[in-house]
């Protein structure tokens, strides 16, 4: 069971990183690129900051917390898996 308790940490963390970075990519990097190019002014920088803030937080609640239970539910899969192989491989070769 430690196997899968450590794969499912790790199955889980990648997940919840790479939607992190997803989300932060696609809603922050543009605006602020967008705001050294043109001539966005201060107010609306702020302005679209926080609503990307807030967009970010309402999609990390919903599709996070969807990521957090199917990242979970594969991770504990694969750990029984890979489990189950180094308990045969210990049966075979000891």
């Amino acid at each position: 069971m430690v196997i899968a308790e450590r794969v499912l940490k790790i199955t889980w963390g990648f997940a919840i990183a790479s939607v992190t970075c997803w989300l932060g990519y696609t809603l922050f990097i543009p605006l602020i690129a967008h705001w050294f190019s043109s001539d966005l002014s201060f107010l609306a920088l702020i302005l679209g900051l926080c609503v990307s803030l807030l967009f970010i937080v309402l999609v990390w609640g919903l599709f996070g917390y969807a990521t957090s239970v199917v990242a979970a539910a594969t991770g504990l899969i694969l750990g029984f898996i890979i489990e189950g192989i180094v308990w045969c491989y210990r049966k075979i070769c000891p």
